[in-house]
């Protein structure tokens, strides 16, 4: 350890086992610690166990805090910043920003920690932009089922655990999509890759009949995804239907599904464009008069937008699991998924 002074501060370069960096001492007692890091390593104790119990949110000092490398127990959740300030029940992480394998925590996000009869519970609230989605799903450990960029979510959950016991099959609160392009690629392994290989414009928009048992591999491409999703631990229900946009058609789903237990209950509505070659097309046509070209297709589409996309629909039902998803065609002209209860997964 090395310690200079500074105009109005102690500076100490360290080195050890748990971090490697520079801390800041200011002579004003009430300002914070100033941390800036090269890295951070927290072991865990034990499978399942939190690195962090025994520490109380409300005894740790205020402080500025970055580094260049998080480690929990050996992995890398690459580079954070926050500046952390104590709570009369725990503490905030304000400015919260975060970097790791392509996922950003967009600066600003907030983060909270609270014990209450020696229980720990966090919530963490902010936007998440997610560069590169299918270097993403392998760097934390998932099959890589999307490929695009720029998706952009908003986050509101909480936990029962610490910061570092966050877990997608515990967390409760919102997720909100708000945009994203990409494609969906087939899956070669199973598990949730199969659903996933379901959307598949190219081959649907050639068949009336919607039979879905000839999926492609090149996958659907999409130019916008949008919805929002409840979760309850491991319970996700769907609170804003997740529409997905693709140059030749549309896929709007709503349900919900377990991702402990991998069982689905969804609905989903297929929404082809009117063309030519489609049995609907003449039923199109004879909404106005005389053919529809120029301004007079722009006008009929905007005027009988609703009645135009039921009848371009057709419904389905996903039941199942995720491995083995169910797929059962309901009707058609139908554009309308179930509507689920309010805050209630």
């Amino acid at each position: 350890m090395l310690v200079t002074r500074g105009e109005d501060q102690w500076i100490a370069n360290m080195r050890n086992e748990m971090f490697e960096g520079e801390v800041r001492v200011l002579d004003d007692d009430s300002a914070p610690l100033g941390v800036n890091l090269k890295w951070l390593s927290f072991e865990s104790e034990g499978d399942g166990l939190d690195p962090l119990v025994d520490v109380n949110p409300i005894e740790v000092a205020d402080v500025d805090f970055s580094t260049g490398q998080l480690l929990l127990a050996g992995k890398d959740f690459g580079r954070w910043s926050f500046k952390y300030r104590t709570t009369e029940d725990g503490g905030r992480f304000e400015d919260l920003a975060a970097v790791a394998h392509g996922v950003q925590i967009a600066p600003g996000g907030l983060g909270e920690w609270h014990v209450e009869d020696g229980q720990h519970s966090s919530r963490f609230a902010g936007n998440v932009l997610i560069d590169d989605v299918a270097e993403a799903q392998q760097k934390f450990g998932f099959a890589s089922s999307i490929e695009g960029e720029g998706l952009k979510l908003r986050a509101d959950i909480s936990w029962d655990g610490s910061p570092s016991m966050v877990d997608i099959e515990k967390v409760s609160g919102e997720i909100e999509i708000l945009e994203g392009s990409g494609r969906f690629v087939r899956a070669e392994t199973g598990g949730a890759l199969r659903l996933i290989g379901i959307f598949d414009f190219a081959s649907l928009s050639r068949r009336f009949r919607l039979d879905f048992s000839d999926v492609i591999d090149e996958g659907f491409e999409f130019t916008d995804i949008q919805g929002a999703m409840l979760f309850d631990k491991g319970e996700v229900a769907v609170q804003e239907p997740i529409v997905i946009h693709g140059s030749s058609g549309k896929f709007t789903v709503g349900g919900h599904m377990n991702i402990i237990s991998g069982t689905l209950d969804n609905d989903m509505i297929v929404t082809l464009p009117v063309g030519r070659t489609l049995p609907w097309y003449a039923a199109y046509s004879a909404i106005a008069t005389g053919p529809l070209v120029g301004a007079g297709v722009m006008l009929a589409q905007k005027v009988f937008e609703n009645q135009i996309n039921q009848m371009s629909s057709a419904k389905y039902k996903i039941s199942g699991t995720i491995d083995e998803p169910d797929i059962e065609f309901v009707t058609i002209f139908n554009d309308t998924v179930r509507e689920m209860p309010p805050n209630n997964p």
